[in-house]
């Protein structure tokens, strides 16, 4: 973060005292009443050794990366309040993203979305007998659930993105396959125009009166930008574009998330040109 409206410290956020939490909070004088903005460059005081295992590494760390020596993951982040650039623990980065949405304002949401994760993780613990979940374990369950409420509120732009986002993890663990079945639907919900609509019946309806629609050709992402990730999967599972097209049609006729107005059929000879 570069641009500070008021650099405040968060008890002046929560209105409480501050507590030394390892960040080494500074004291810096209101500048309430000033329309200027002040840009702090950072400081980068990173160094080559792991903030796990304080084992020394050859390289300083420049993102997100497994210690060679510990195999715990190291992160990048700088702290809103010192503007040093650190590595840090997992944990570490958590505190420190905490506190620049307390600074940038955006601590409310980024709590819901914690309490949000910490249910999930409740949840999946207890389903597995009192095991904590994996980390992706838990990311493909909070997917799923995003995908439900997307489709529940008609936000269809956001199942779109999600389902992509869940193409990306199933590669990712291996299964292409799978990871192909669901770009390809992206590009399908992409060419029908997804929109987003209003969470609740009555205002669709509203919408839908003064013409809006959910799904709307005219205003499809054209080309789709799913389609290098398709690309990729075909070359990668080797596959020939007869093959690709018989998938299509057979995965895309089970989508029932609305009355889309393009045909997987008709929708196939389009996204056939683009591959």
């Amino acid at each position: 973060m570069g641009l500070f409206r008021k650099r405040e410290r968060p008890g002046d956020i929560l209105g409480v005292t501050p507590i030394d939490n390892g960040f080494n909070l500074v004291s810096e004088p209101s500048i309430e009443n000033s329309s200027s903005y002040v840009y702090v460059p950072p400081v980068d005081t990173r160094e080559a050794k792991c903030p796990n295992c304080e084992g020394i590494l050859k390289k300083v760390p420049g993102s997100k990366t497994k210690c060679p020596l510990c195999g715990k993951f190291m992160l990048v982040r700088t702290d809103p309040h010192t503007r040093t650039r650190v590595v840090v623990t997992e944990d570490g980065a958590e505190q420190i993203d905490d506190e620049i949405a307390r600074v940038n304002g955006t601590w409310e949401d980024r709590l819901k979305e914690k309490q949000k994760i910490a249910k999930a993780k409740a949840e999946l613990t207890k389903k597995f007998g009192g095991v904590e979940p994996s980390k992706e374990d838990l990311e493909w369950n909070l997917a799923i659930k995003d995908s439900m409420e997307y489709a529940k509120k008609h936000w269809w732009s956001s199942y779109a993105l999600n389902q992509s986002k869940k193409a990306g993890m199933l590669h990712k663990r291996g299964k292409p396959k799978l990871a192909l079945n669901l770009y390809l639907q992206v590009a399908y919900l992409e060419h029908n125009g997804v929109q987003e609509s209003e969470a609740d019946a009555a205002s669709r309806k509203m919408m839908a009166e003064i013409g809006f629609k959910e799904f709307d050709p005219d205003k499809a992402n054209l080309p789709p930008y799913s389609i290098n990730d398709v690309k990729a999967l075909i070359k990668e599972l080797d596959l020939n574009l007869d093959t690709v097209e018989s998938i299509f049609i057979t995965e895309m006729s089970k989508v029932k998330i609305g009355k889309l107005p393009i045909s997987p059929a008709e929708s196939w000879e389009y996204i056939r040109t683009l591959l």
